[in-house]
């Protein structure tokens, strides 16, 4: 696209920006339902610039867009969710699933069309996109297929909604009471997460410092509770039992030992999702965690037969 061109969408696009304005003020992003029936509270996304995506599996520019949303959110993941959004009024939830696998997309997806359109109203065509700020309010939209610049956009500007921290995020905790961290994270509908290390580990600094630290600090919106355990340590500290044993114990009786290794139980120390063992060889860690994650929560909510 020439210089020119640029300048007269730019132009546009700040005329319609101007218009929308007290629109887009008013419209927040909304809770809605996995593909797996898990519900996402609005607040959970908060923290990060999060792009709603509106699409219909019939649709050729969506076709086009998928790989590129993917991209978009595999380099910005730390900084931006996405979600896509699948429209369709017949087999939505089976489209919804077969998109998610021919794509192969690690972001959400969705059917659960009718919190988004009661948000934003009725689409005026697909594919439509929109943009969320940290805080869940809408700052963008866009009708149609989108150009490559855009989604440079995007990134650009979620990178530049980083918050400056003030100071370094706290670590990953050693495990000192796992009884009590049980409960603290039962009170919050969350799993424990427990995190087993090897000393002088590079997978293991690097999966603590990237993926884990910022569930301690509940940059997503959500905190969890965290604990790391070294294997073969000394360090005590009260089991799940409230029986005092030292990390190594504790490490033999989860039959953990390769670091890292990311369990996720319950309070009686019941797996409630497949255990993440290594480290972030495939550029693919964060996906895995997030599903893990959301498989773990989803049978803490789900009836007691």
């Amino acid at each position: 696209m020439g210089r020119l061109a640029r300048t007269v969408r730019a132009a546009l696009a700040a005329v319609l920006l101007l218009q929308a304005g007290a629109a887009l003020a008013t419209a927040l992003l909304p809770p809605f339902r996995t593909l797996d029936g898990v519900a996402v509270a609005a607040a959970s996304m908060h923290g990060k610039v999060t792009v709603v995506a509106l699409f219909s599996v019939t649709c050729p520019f969506c076709m086009n867009e998928a790989p590129k949303l993917q991209k978009l959110y595999r380099e910005n993941r730390a900084v931006l969710n996405v979600v896509a959004v699948n429209v369709d009024r017949n087999d939505a939830l089976a489209g919804a699933h077969a998109w998610k696998r021919k794509y192969g997309l690690t972001h959400l997806v969705t059917a659960d069309r009718m919190p988004f359109e009661a948000a934003l109203g009725k689409p005026k065509g697909i594919p439509s996109l929109y943009v969320f700020d940290r805080s869940g309010s809408l700052v963008r939209t866009e009708v149609g297929e989108m150009l490559d610049e855009d989604f440079d956009d995007i990134a650009r500007y979620a990178q530049a909604q980083r918050p400056v921290a003030a100071a370094p995020g706290p670590a990953v905790p050693f495990a000192a009471d796992l009884r009590q961290d049980s409960l603290a994270a039962s009170r919050a509908g969350t799993p424990l997460v427990l995190f087993f290390t090897l000393p002088d580990c590079a997978y293991c600094h690097a999966v603590r410092q990237n993926y884990l630290a910022p569930l301690v600090r509940g940059e997503g919106g959500q905190r969890y509770t965290v604990r790391e355990i070294v294997i073969g340590g000394k360090r005590r500290a009260a089991g799940l039992d409230g029986k005092t044993a030292s990390h190594r114990e504790l490490a033999l009786r989860f039959k953990a030992r390769f670091g890292p290794t990311v369990l996720f139980v319950d309070g009686a120390g019941n797996a409630l999702a497949p255990p993440l063992i290594g480290g972030d060889t495939a550029g693919m860690y964060g996906a895995y965690l997030d599903n893990r994650l959301a498989a773990a929560r989803a049978r803490l909510a789900a009836p007691v037969n």
